[in-house]
């Protein structure tokens, strides 16, 4: 599960608290966006919290691409909570049924009746200051907390002993075009594309930068990143002169194919995204890699695939096609 503190203080500020830290993946943007998209309130004017030690509520961490859909979830439920507040408010002062009033930017109208309103701010203050205007057994405030549990917990183990811990999948295929220079045993990627489906995108800036940061990462990972030891133990890579990461020379322009299958288990039909690119990267360009070496004899079997790796996997194969033109010849 995962959880979030929505509150709206007397001068209608939005603010929401969220159980976990972030390392860059833009959790802040999500919950912001999220309970703007509820309310009905412009993202950029929601503020975002992060709940320390003394204050923390329910979670488990940014792990496992789930905060889109843990998170997002608890966000949104959060914020149901407060608008249904608002709602009840309304229906009680304007004498109407709830199922007769329509939420529109945060403001509450009468359908049958639209004279019959009120505005944004009216309902705060009934909710903070006016609590004679409240409905019985309303306590006062706009302060609500929800935590959003996956939907087939509950059914944990299944009768075979089986535990699904997520509600849903996402999914990605890759493309590559690479070359590799016969001299300098050089791998260059030319061509990259990325199908890419995470159901629908919350915030379709940031899951196309885990994406393209993911598929950086994996190019390091196949073609560079090692960390090396010597026959004693030593560590070989311990700076970056050693280890070496991909840069803006090796990265190449990345298309990234947009598709979306809605997930029907979760609040907005989102996925996890957050290792969008890393899972796929390294496999498809160790392959691309060795369809080229194919056409030499060669193959390599192991990562990362650096020029040294790749000039020994073609002297061995023409060592051993050599050999095997001799044996003919004799």
């Amino acid at each position: 599960m995962d959880s979030c503190l929505v509150r709206v203080d007397l001068s209608g500020a939005v603010t929401a608290m969220m159980g976990t830290s972030t390392s860059g993946q833009a959790h802040e943007t999500m919950v912001s966006t999220v309970v703007g998209e509820i309310l009905h309130r412009e993202p950029d004017g929601i503020r975002v919290l992060h709940a320390d030690s003394l204050n923390a509520l329910p979670s488990n961490s940014p792990v496992g691409s789930r905060m889109a859909i843990m998170l997002g979830g608890a966000a949104a439920g959060a914020a149901k909570k407060i608008k249904q507040k608002l709602l009840l408010i309304a229906a009680h002062n304007l004498g109407v049924a709830i199922e007769d009033l329509v939420y529109e930017g945060g403001h509450v109208q009468s359908q049958s009746t639209p004279s019959l309103k009120l505005s944004w701010d009216a309902l705060v203050e009934i909710a903070h200051r006016k609590f004679h205007k409240l409905p019985e057994g309303m306590e006062p405030g706009l302060q609500e907390k929800f935590v959003w549990e996956v939907p087939t917990g509950g059914m944990l183990p299944t009768e075979d002993g089986r535990v699904q811990m997520y509600p849903c999948h996402s999914f990605e295929s890759h493309v590559v075009l690479t070359s590799i220079d016969p001299e300098t045993c050089k791998v260059t990627v030319r061509k990259y594309v990325c199908g890419h489906d995470c159901g629908v995108m919350i915030s379709p800036d940031v899951v196309h930068g885990m994406t393209y940061g993911g598929i950086a990462h994996g190019l390091g990972a196949a073609l560079m990143e090692k960390f090396a030891f010597s026959p004693e133990g030593q560590l070989l890579s311990g700076t970056f002169m050693d280890y070496l990461l991909p840069s803006s020379a090796e990265v190449p322009a990345i298309t990234i194919v947009d598709h979306c299958t809605p997930s029907p288990l979760t609040e907005f039909g989102q996925k996890g995204s957050g290792e969008a690119g890393y899972l796929g990267s390294p496999a498809a360009i160790a392959s691309a890699v060795n369809d080229a070496l194919s056409t030499q004899g060669a193959k390599i079997d192991h990562l990362p695939m650096t020029p040294q790796a790749i000039w020994t996997a073609l002297n061995l194969a023409r060592a051993a096609q050599t050999s095997q033109s001799n044996e003919r010849l004799t």
